[in-house]
């Protein structure tokens, strides 16, 4: 290891996992994209 690494806090290593966080922005990506969906229907198609 290069003298210039410095090591990883204690604390970031004993944080909990992220990966529910990560499936939180799949929903929200995809409920964004019916609800724009649904707008577009009601407002746009029937023109």
């Amino acid at each position: 290891m290069a003298e210039d690494e410095e090591e990883v806090p204690k604390k970031v290593v004993e944080e909990p996992n992220d990966e529910p966080a990560g499936y939180t922005v799949h929903w929200t990506i995809f409920i964004t994209i019916v609800v724009l969906g649904i707008l577009y229907f009601f407002i746009f198609y029937d023109k």
